[in-house]
């Protein structure tokens, strides 16, 4: 299998399971997230689907 880009979401401290193929679609994921939730924090990371590493 190859390696492929792919980002996964980081909200309050926890990886999201969901795997976004493009940085955009993730970003507004996280966006819409951020404006449905009060005192939140999140981030679009990188996310390697053949090790199931999350990047930082």
């Amino acid at each position: 299998m190859a390696t492929c880009t792919a980002w996964k979401i980081i909200f309050n401290n926890c990886v999201l399971p969901e795997i976004y193929f493009s940085y955009d679609a993730a970003k507004e994921q996280l966006h819409k997230l951020e404006e449905s939730n009060c005192a939140s924090f999140g981030r679009v990371v990188s996310y390697d689907n053949e090790t199931g590493q999350v990047g930082n």
